[in-house]
């Protein structure tokens, strides 16, 4: 959603994934951009994107050791803004240097709060906003659903599971009844 509502914006996107397969996912979502983590110049080619692109803005959802690694790589003067949790661990990797002597900013976002801090009118803009695209059912605030994987409550554990195992394959669905 995020790729297809900067694409739409027109707002550059720089890319990163842990699997070079989803690469060009991405690309077809919109993304100026995409990047694989586990590429032996990585590091090289996402800073050069880094600069060519002057972002000084980045947005994650993975935790773990990416966020230190990812940290470490961006622009003086950057903010990370982490908003989930894919890895479901700690943030982990970060360097003193990196806020001291580069002055980036590591900044948690969290929709409910963002729009508390908003005012009526901005709150409205952005409903007309979302509302449009749903009308005009234009995919732009769309999911993927792993339409292979239906889970009564009952097994709602082995969803969870499996969900986590998969996430690029689409969400699952829960059944609220065995017969439904």
């Amino acid at each position: 959603m995020f790729i297809r509502l900067c694409k739409k914006e027109n707002v550059k996107t720089i890319a990163l994934v842990r699997n070079a397969s989803q690469i060009s996912d991405l690309i077809k979502l919109g993304a100026t951009i995409a990047f694989n983590t586990e590429d032996k110049d990585f590091d090289k080619n996402f800073t050069a994107s880094l600069i060519e692109h002057e972002c000084g803005n980045f947005f994650e959802c993975v935790g773990g050791d990416a966020v230190g690694k990812i940290f470490s790589l961006l622009l003086p003067n950057s903010t990370m803004h982490h908003y989930g949790n894919l890895k479901g661990e700690g943030l982990t990797g970060l360097n003193t240097s990196d806020f001291l002597f580069h002055n980036k900013v590591l900044k948690g976002f969290w929709l409910g709060r963002w729009i508390k801090s908003i005012n009526m009118d901005e709150i409205t803009k952005w409903l007309a906003y979302v509302s449009k695209s749903f009308e005009s059912q234009d995919g732009l605030f769309s999911t993927e659903i792993n339409n292979e994987k239906t889970y009564g409550l009952e097994d709602i554990k082995s969803a969870v599971i499996d969900y986590t195992a998969n996430m690029s394959k689409g969400k699952v669905l829960l059944r609220p009844h065995k017969n439904t």
